[in-house]
């Protein structure tokens, strides 16, 4: 029996919705648009990778030596008070217990850590990576630009990220004339950095929050 065209179309059609599961159709990007407490909450989000200079990966690319990195600057910069001072010969007197940072890691990326391992800058035994004190830097932070809601919880987020002179103390989600304005020596954060990254929501209640995906320079 001939089918014509309109009548293959149509059965292309049945088939596609009797075969297809509705959740793995995505519908095509919409940006959102960013509230003032929206774009803080990312901002921060972002600045927590950005401050410890995270490199740039592609989804399922993470390398397990970089977690590791990665929760331990993160908990020596938001929760000093995890790292112990070792008083000793040795000059590698800081430490952090291996387990600390795990959470973190978690929390941020939605991964873990399959093994503790030493890492550059940070030496492994026993349960704790030690690493030498070291003097403070200016910061460094993030600040999104521009959101799109790709669908099934994941986005895609333009990030622009700015370095600071040690010393700098001002607000690290204002904007370049606000600064300028603002500047009491110790000059303007400078445009370092354009990333494009994917996040996900995940979690429920008080538990929501984002995971990094994916984290590429932006082109």
């Amino acid at each position: 029996m001939k089918v014509g065209f309109l009548g293959v179309a149509a059965i292309a059609s049945v088939l596609l919705t009797w075969n297809s599961n509705p959740h793995d159709v995505c519908a095509a990007p919409t940006e959102v648009k960013m509230d003032r407490a929206l774009k803080g909450k990312l901002d921060t989000f972002f600045s927590n990778f950005s401050e410890v200079y995270v490199e740039p990966f592609a989804k399922g690319k993470t390398s397990n030596k970089a977690l590791i990195s990665f929760g331990i600057r993160h908990n020596e910069i938001n929760k000093p008070e995890r790292v112990q001072t070792v008083h000793g010969s040795s000059a590698l007197d800081q430490r952090i217990a291996a387990k600390l940072i795990e959470p973190s890691v978690e929390w941020y990326f939605g991964r873990k850590i399959t093994k503790h391992e030493s890492v550059p800058g940070y030496a492994y035994k026993n349960g704790y990576y030690y690493w030498p004190g070291a003097d403070g830097e200016g910061p460094t932070f993030s600040q999104i630009t521009k959101l799109m809601d790709l669908g099934n919880n994941l986005f895609r987020a333009n990030v622009n990220i700015y370095s600071a002179a040690n010393g700098w103390e001002g607000n690290t989600h204002g904007t370049v004339s606000e600064w300028k304005r603002a500047d009491d020596g110790s000059g303007v954060p400078e445009l370092t950095g354009k990333m494009t990254a994917t996040i996900k929501k995940v979690g429920s209640g008080s538990k929501q929050h984002y995971i990094l995906v994916e984290y590429l320079e932006a082109k």
